[in-house]
């Protein structure tokens, strides 16, 4: 995109309700009381500093050192600052949570994986540290250490109380979002969920599609990790949650062996079903077994799923839950 280029002050009404330069579009949040301009690509928000301040240490402060003669944008009269490596469509949403709150959204109401990526990224880089928090809280929600809430998705759809997928972003990106803000107490589960997606290997290279259209892909550095860590998990999953199937137990008359081949089969062909490994029990898929085996297969399912998800982090090669909460706490 080329510079906004500076020109001679004109201060007159006419100038003032210029759209600007070709190819830069204002978005709805703009007021004409506003004291500074932020283009974040091509989009420009007219907004007042007080409000960021008060929000953001970090611009109250980029504020408090500007020059008094910080340059006038020749165009609308008032200081432009571009917002360099940021997404416009991000600053969108987070200036619209900050300036129209709750006449959006209510507090209980389910936010878009954009608002979440938004403050999540822009409340990292900027501190807007309530934002930040807010959106953490409803990540973790899903993805982090509390067995109570957590998702097992495999095929990338996001969908909960809390949260959900916006038609712009697909499954590629919500792993991205966790690899760049190191939100590592929800790293195992979204491995464990990259691995579980129907898609997979191929979607590593191939990329996810949005309801839009648009492709997102994952970074090399995370399509390799999985990559070298998969086998771990599968050892995982045969070691823990699957290792029923492999030894019945019932007395010298159960004939159960056939049945468990044939759920063998259904299990790891044509892939390894590994959404499966932190599901609940499936008492109708096994209705095959003997009682004996029934009962002792879900009570060896359940205690293994236990054993799979306290051991999650290490197949990642990641430190404990209790490190990794303690590494997130470091980062607030």
């Amino acid at each position: 995109m080329e510079p906004v280029h500076k020109r001679k002050r004109i201060d007159s009404p006419t100038n003032r309700e210029n759209p600007g330069p070709p190819g830069i579009s204002r978005s709805t949040l703009w007021f004409d009381d506003g004291n500074i301009i932020l283009q974040a690509e091509s989009i420009i928000f007219r907004v007042h500093r007080s409000v960021l301040a008060l929000h953001s240490p970090v611009l109250r402060d980029m504020f408090l050192l500007a020059r008094p003669d910080m340059d006038i944008e020749p165009d609308f009269g008032c200081p432009l600052v571009r917002m360099e490596g940021d997404l416009g469509s991000e600053w969108e949403e987070l200036l619209t949570l900050i300036y129209h709150g709750f006449s959006k959204t209510r507090p209980g109401d389910t936010l878009s994986f954009i608002q979440i990526s938004a403050m999540l990224r822009l409340g990292h880089k900027y501190s807007f540290r309530s934002y930040r928090a807010e959106a953490l809280e409803r990540f973790l929600d899903a993805f982090g250490p509390d067995w109570d809430t957590i998702m097992v998705t495999d095929d990338g759809t996001i969908d909960t109380e809390r949260m959900h997928m916006d038609d712009s972003h697909s499954w590629s990106d919500v792993v991205n979002l966790a690899y760049d803000l190191r939100l590592n107490q929800a790293l195992p589960l979204i491995y464990f969920n990259a691995i579980a997606h129907t898609s997979y290997p191929a979607y590593l290279f191939e990329g996810t599609k949005s309801n839009n259209g648009r492709i997102s892909y994952v970074h090399e550095d995370i399509r390799r990790h999985l990559i070298c860590t998969q086998n771990n998990l599968y050892a995982a999953l045969r070691r823990h949650t699957f290792s029923w199937m492999f030894t019945p137990i019932g007395d010298s008359d159960c004939d159960c062996w056939d049945f468990l081949l044939g759920l063998i089969s259904q299990t790891y062909t044509p892939r390894l079903d590994v959404a499966k490994a932190l599901g609940v029990w499936d008492e109708v898929e096994c209705q095959g077994l003997c009682s004996e085996c029934r009962t002792a297969a879900q009570a060896s399912f359940e205690h293994g799923r236990d054993n799979l998800w306290d051991a999650l982090p290490s197949v990642f090669g990641l430190p404990s839950w209790d490190v990794l909460e303690a590494s997130l706490e470091e980062l607030d």
